[in-house]
């Protein structure tokens, strides 16, 4: 789609339409547009892969997950633009107890596209993380080494 010919004016309109009706569709719950448009595009292309499980968007407010398997295996969803995850607010640093079975990271480029989508279970999570201050809590960093062990399930090519 050729935006060039619009006015900067026109296309912020054309966003608060955008979120309007995503908020209308129930795509948007929450003013975290950023982490509901990873959950929702994970969600779509687990959806869109027959070798991959059938997946769906986790009740509001579900401690730890995002989407639950029709297994019922538990995802947690993070999204990043810049190599490390946001922080996994409900999952308690002093505790190993298993809070999902696996954890999807959508890799944005800096305009929003998807670059990658990669997915780990628990025991790689547990590997991986970091403790990220100042919060205290749990991320994860997108080097080398986790994108050799983990299961590449998208990558763009331009």
């Amino acid at each position: 789609m050729d935006l060039s010919n619009i006015s900067s004016s026109e296309l912020f309109s054309i966003y608060s339409n955008i979120l309007e009706e995503l908020t209308n569709r129930e795509v948007i719950t929450t003013k975290n547009l950023v982490g509901e448009m990873a959950e929702y595009l994970v969600i779509e292309h687990y959806k869109n892969n027959s070798s991959l499980p059938n997946l769906q968007k986790a009740p509001p407010s579900t401690k730890n997950i995002d989407a639950i398997s029709s297994e019922g295996k538990r995802y947690s969803i993070k999204s990043t633009s810049t190599g490390l995850t946001s922080v996994f607010h409900s999952v308690d640093i002093d505790s190993n107890e298993q809070q999902f079975e696996f954890l999807v990271v959508l890799k944005y480029s800096a305009f929003y596209k998807v670059e990658k989508i990669i997915e780990l279970h628990w025991n790689q999570f547990v590997k991986f993380r970091r403790i990220k201050k100042p919060e205290m809590r749990y991320a994860i960093s997108l080097n080398s080494e986790i994108l050799k062990e983990s299961n590449i399930l998208y990558e763009r090519v331009d």
